[in-house]
């Protein structure tokens, strides 16, 4: 998935930009909700440049998301130690 079809997919209700924060965030979720989530995978395939960021702000909305660090080779062929995360649980929501 390109990340232009990224922000076609999950658009976040009341951001007014595709790429604010909380629309950055909801892609992370999305994702995260099908499989894990490597740095590179964020920053190519979802457009999110600081993963860290949506991810810690995630877990302090209460879904716990673990981080694993791992050795991955990006598009251009360069190698990279990254983090990868996985969704344990989500956030229980109010009822």
């Amino acid at each position: 998935m390109t990340h232009r079809a990224a922000h076609r997919r999950v658009a976040s209700p009341g951001t007014s930009h595709p790429n604010s924060a909380a629309a950055q965030r909801a892609r992370v979720l999305a994702w995260l909700h099908e499989r894990p989530l490597s740095t590179i995978d964020a920053r190519e395939q979802i457009a999110v440049m600081h993963p860290a960021a949506r991810v810690m702000e995630l877990r302090h909305a209460g879904h716990a998301i673990i981080t694993v660090r791992s050795r991955e080779v990006a598009t251009d062929g360069t190698e990279h130690n990254v983090a990868k995360y996985a969704l344990v649980r989500s956030a229980r929501r109010p009822k």
